[in-house]
């Protein structure tokens, strides 16, 4: 027992030792699950899409309120963030459309 613990008693430590070692391997649960589903190239395609397509919006949303706001052409200063942003949700919806079960070859 820690010495900044000392005046806990007994069956409280054991308490918070047992709730320590579930959390723990709870949490070594669901790192399991995430890593296995994105060791499919599927899952791991379709999880960077969704991350491409946020962002897709989030600056594309910038660029609009800005547009909006009278800004001019200051409001085509997110526009470098969001080409990119496109490509890359375009690239990874292919990846995901190409790599899906529906498409997988019938042998």
């Amino acid at each position: 027992m820690p010495s900044r613990m000392e005046g806990v008693p007994d069956d409280v430590w054991g308490m918070m030792m047992e709730e320590q070692g579930v959390r723990r391997h709870e949490r070594d649960l669901a790192r399991i699950r995430i890593l296995t589903e994105l060791a499919r190239p599927h899952e791991r395609a379709l999880s960077h899409l969704s991350i491409a397509v946020m962002s897709s919006a989030v600056f594309g949303g910038i660029a609009l309120a800005l547009l909006l706001m009278g800004l001019g052409w200051w409001s085509l200063a997110p526009v470098p963030l969001l080409l990119p942003a496109l490509f890359s949700g375009v690239y990874f919806a292919l990846e995901a459309r190409r790599q899906s079960p529906e498409r997988a070859p019938n042998g």
